[in-house]
């Protein structure tokens, strides 16, 4: 709970959003300041941050969103890498990137990758894999049939 007295202005120091967000609690060894303990104080939080608040105002449930939130921000675990994955995904797949997406063209490999080369004409999902192995079947293929009278 908010002690009386405590800080009533924001730190946007932290550089970054979510950051920010992290820091409307203190947890000081002896002591724990919540600056988020009302509707009101989270909607202040999102005015100072300049995010937009819902025209009915906000709700107690979304205060423990909030706080629920801040936390996975604060201590981030599996739920967090995942969401780095995720977003990952949203990106790539609705993003220009989706018409870069193929699958790996080497006999029994479907694996999918992402064609970052300069023609768009990557064929491989890498040449330590499936790379390697046609190039060196090819190279075997030449030097067989120049060695053929």
């Amino acid at each position: 709970m908010r002690e009386a007295g405590a800080m009533t202005e924001f730190d946007r120091s932290a550089g970054s959003l979510c950051l920010d967000f992290v820091a409307t609690v203190r947890d000081w060894p002896e002591r724990r300041i919540e600056l988020l303990g009302t509707p009101a104080e989270l909607t202040g939080w999102f005015e100072t941050a300049g995010l937009p608040v819902a025209a009915g105002g906000l709700t107690e449930q979304d205060l423990l969103d909030a706080r629920t939130l801040r936390a996975a921000v604060a201590e981030p675990d599996t739920a967090a890498a995942l969401s780095v994955i995720a977003r990952d995904a949203i990106n790539l797949l609705a993003g220009p990137a989706l018409g870069r997406i193929r699958a790996c063209d080497s006999d029994g490999c479907a694996t999918l990758f992402y064609d970052r080369s300069p023609s768009g004409r990557r064929r491989w999902c890498s040449m330590r894999r499936c790379g390697e192995k046609i190039a060196a079947a090819n190279y075997r293929r030449r030097v067989a049939a120049r060695s053929r009278p």
